[in-house]
C-alpha cells in the first residue's frame, strides 16, 4: 500500500504499470516487496486489506488535524470512469462537474482541515447531489470522529435553504457559506442589506432582526462583479440575436406562437426573469486539493477498476498520496520562497520529485561480495532532503 501511495506521487500511470516497473526503481523493495512484483497480489489483495482500514485510518488523521470548534471544509467533485459498470451501485450518469459528458462517472466528498490538508474522503453515487451529502458529513465528524463543536465550511449549492431549515438548530454545530443572488434580494426588500454596505476594503457585518442566529459579512467584489457584467452583456447580446431573428422571420404565424417562440429564447438566456446564474466562489483549498487529485500527478481519473470497492480504495490511496503531497509542500515552503523568478525559476513540486529520482539504491558487487549502496545526494539534493527532514 506505501509503494502505491507513494507511486502516484512519484509515476503516473495504472496499478499494473507500477508494478511492471519492480526493474526499474526501488519503491517496492523499499516498501517490502523484494523480487517480482505481483499486481494482483501486491497492489489488489492490499487495496481490498486497505480499505477495511480507511475509516479507523481517517479517524486518526481526523484527531490529528481536527479540535473542537475547529474549521471544517467541506466539498465534492465528480470522477468520470471509462469502461461499462452493469453491477454498480455507484457508478452512474450525472451532473459532471468538468464537463466530461457521455461517460459514467462517480461522485467524491473531501473533507479538509481549515489549511486545507486533507483528513477523509468517501465514494458517492454518480448522480449524487451536493446538498444531500451535507447532513450524513456533518453526523461524522461529529459522531464517528467525536469533534462535537465544528464550524462547517460549505459552498451555496451544498449548504441551501432546505438543508439549512434541517440543520440550523444542531449542537455545535456552526456554518459558514455564501447568500444566492435571490437571497440578497429578498435580504434587500426586507432592509436588513443595503447596496451601499459592500465595500471594496472593509468587511460590514451586518444583523437580521428576524433571525438574530445569523450574520451577514459583506464585501464587494470587483472582479466578480466585473465578470458577473461581462456574463450578463453576453447573455444580452444572444438575446437580442434571438429576438431580431424571430422579428426578421417572413413566415406566416399567429401572436401565440410568436410568444412562445420568444418565451422559448428568454428562457434559454434566463434574460426573461433577469436572473444570472454565476459560478460559486469554490472553497479555495478543497478546490486545490481536487485540482491535485485530477491532474496528472496523482491521476484519480479516469477510474479503471471495475469493482465499487476497488474505485472506493483507489480513491482512498489518492487522497493519502495528496496527504503526503500536502505535508511535503510545507516542508518546501523555504525552498519554493527562496527560488528566483521569471526564467530565474527553478523549482515546483514536480521538479522535486523529478530531482529525487536520480539518487539510486544500486548493489555493488566487490571480489564476489555484494552490498548495496545509495548515491551520494549532490548538494542541492541534500538541501531538498533536510528540508523534507529525510536521512538516506
Amino acid at each position: 500500500c506505501m509503494a502505491m501511495i507513494a507511486g502516484r506521487l512519484v509515476y503516473a500511470g495504472s496499478k499494473l504499470s507500477l508494478s511492471n516497473r519492480w526493474k526499474d526503481t526501488a519503491l517496492w523493495e523499499l516498501c517490502g516487496v523484494e523480487g517480482e512484483v505481483d499486481v494482483e497480489e501486491h497492489c489488489y489483495k492490499a487495496m481490498d486489506r486497505l480499505l477495511e482500514r480507511q475509516s479507523s485510518i481517517q479517524k486518526i488523521l481526523v484527531e490529528k488535524h481536527l479540535r473542537n470548534g475547529s474549521l471544517v471544509l467541506y466539498d465534492i467533485t465528480s470522477s468520470y470512469c471509462e469502461g461499462k459498470y452493469q453491477d454498480s451501485e455507484i457508478v452512474t450518469y450525472g451532473y459532471n462537474r468538468d464537463g466530461k459528458r457521455g461517460h459514467e462517472q462517480v461522485v467524491i466528498g473531501l473533507l479538509c482541515s481549515s489549511e486545507g490538508c486533507p483528513v477523509a474522503v468517501e465514494v458517492f453515487a454518480g448522480n449524487t447531489q451536493d446538498a444531500k451529502t451535507l447532513q450524513e458529513k456533518i453526523a461524522e465528524v461529529q459522531k464517528r470522529y467525536g469533534i462535537e463543536e465544528v464550524i462547517f465550511v460549505g459552498n451555496r449549492g451544498m449548504i441551501t435553504r432546505a438543508n439549512y431549515q434541517k440543520i440550523k438548530d444542531k449542537r455545535g454545530l456552526m456554518m459558514i457559506s455564501a447568500l444566492t443572488h435571490r437571497q440578497i434580494r429578498e435580504l434587500s426588500k426586507r432592509g436588513v442589506l443595503q447596496q451601499e454596505l459592500f465595500d471594496e476594503k472593509e468587511i460590514i457585518e451586518v444583523l437580521d432582526p428576524e433571525n438574530p442566529g445569523q450574520r451577514y459579512c459583506l464585501c464587494r467584489n470587483p472582479l466578480g462583479a466585473e465578470r458577473e457584467s461581462k456574463t450578463r452583456k453576453e447573455l444580452l447580446e444572444v438575446t437580442r440575436k434571438e429576438l431580431d431573428r424571430i422579428a426578421q422571420s417572413r413566415r406566416t404565424t399567429t401572436s401565440q406562437k410568436i410568444a412562445a417562440r420568444v418565451g422559448k429564447a428568454l428562457g434559454k438566456t434566463r434574460m426573461g426573469k433577469q436572473e444570472i446564474v454565476a459560478s460559486y466562489k469554490k472553497l479555495t483549498f478543497v478546490e486545490q486539493a481536487f485540482r491535485n487529485l485530477k491532474t496528472v500527478q496523482l491521476e484519480i481519473r479516469p477510474l479503471y477498476h471495475k469493482t465499487d470497492d476497488r474505485i472506493r480504495c483507489h480513491v482512498f490511496v489518492c487522497m493519502l498520496a495528496y496527504y503526503i503531497q500536502w505535508h511535503m509542500k510545507q516542508r518546501l515552503k523555504p525552498l519554493f520562497a527562496s527560488d528566483g523568478k521569471n526564467k530565474y525559476r527553478q523549482w515546483t513540486f514536480e521538479s522535486v520529485i523529478e530531482r529525487l529520482k536520480s539518487i539510486r539504491l544500486q548493489t555493488l558487487s566487490v571480489a564476489g561480495v555484494e552490498c548495496k549502496i545509495v548515491s551520494d545526494p549532490e548538494e542541492d539534493q541534500q538541501k531538498i532532503l533536510n528540508y523534507l527532514a529525510i536521512r538516506l
